[in-house]
C-alpha cells in the first residue's frame, strides 16, 4: 500500500510539472480592472523570467515558488534589476502542492507584473493572473505588445448604473507595451 502512495504521489507531481502554465479559470478573486491593479501595486515591472526554483517554506508548510525576473523597465516604484517574485505552489521531489489562480512563470517569457509586498516580505502578484499581462512581438509590425493573461472582467450594472470602475480611463485589452507603460507612469503620479 505504501509503495502504491508513493508511486501516485510521483505521477501527482509530474502531472503538475508537465502541466501547461495557463491561467486557472475556477480560481475566485475579486475583479480588477487596470485602473485597481495600478493603485493597488507598489511595483509594476516589464521584466524577463531568468529562473524558477521551488522550496519548502516552514512558515506556512507549503511549497512556494520563487521567480527571478530581470527588469526590462520599470512603470512604478522603486525597482533594482531584478526581483524575486515568491508564489504558494509548486513541486519538489515527488511532492506537488497546486493553488489555483495562482501564476506560474516560464524561462524567458516577458511580463508586465503588479506585485505588492505579501507577508513574509514576500513581493506577491495582485489580483492572481489579472496582475500579469503577457508580452510577444506583433509580427506585422514588430512593436511588442501587452495582453492580459485573464480577460478583463465586465462591469455589472446595478439599478441602471455602471460601478465608478466601470468609468476608467484604461485602456482596454490588447496594447502595445510602450503605451501601457507610459499610461500606467501616468496613473502613478
Amino acid at each position: 500500500m505504501h509503495r502504491l502512495t508513493q508511486i501516485l504521489g510521483a505521477i501527482l507531481a509530474l502531472a503538475f510539472a508537465l502541466a501547461p502554465v495557463a491561467p486557472a479559470r475556477g480560481a475566485t478573486a475579486a475583479p480588477l480592472t487596470l485602473d485597481a491593479l495600478v493603485n493597488g501595486a507598489n511595483i509594476v515591472a516589464y521584466a524577463r523570467v531568468a529562473g524558477t526554483h521551488a522550496f519548502w517554506d516552514a512558515a506556512t508548510g507549503t511549497i512556494w515558488t520563487a521567480t527571478q525576473l530581470a527588469v526590462l523597465d520599470s512603470a512604478k516604484g522603486q525597482v533594482a534589476t531584478s526581483l524575486v517574485v515568491a508564489e504558494p505552489g509548486g513541486v519538489v521531489g515527488d511532492i506537488g502542492h497546486l493553488f489555483p489562480g495562482v501564476p506560474r512563470f516560464t524561462l524567458n517569457q516577458e511580463v508586465v507584473v503588479f506585485l505588492y509586498q505579501g507577508p513574509g516580505d514576500r513581493l506577491r502578484v495582485l489580483g492572481l493572473w489579472q496582475g500579469v499581462y503577457g508580452v510577444s512581438v506583433d509580427s506585422a509590425t514588430g512593436d511588442r505588445m501587452a495582453r492580459p493573461m485573464v480577460a478583463q472582467a465586465e462591469p455589472v450594472y446595478q439599478n441602471g448604473h455602471a460601478p465608478a470602475s466601470a468609468t476608467s480611463s484604461a485602456p482596454a485589452g490588447t496594447r502595445r507595451l510602450s503605451d501601457l507603460l507610459f499610461w500606467i507612469r501616468e496613473k502613478s503620479r
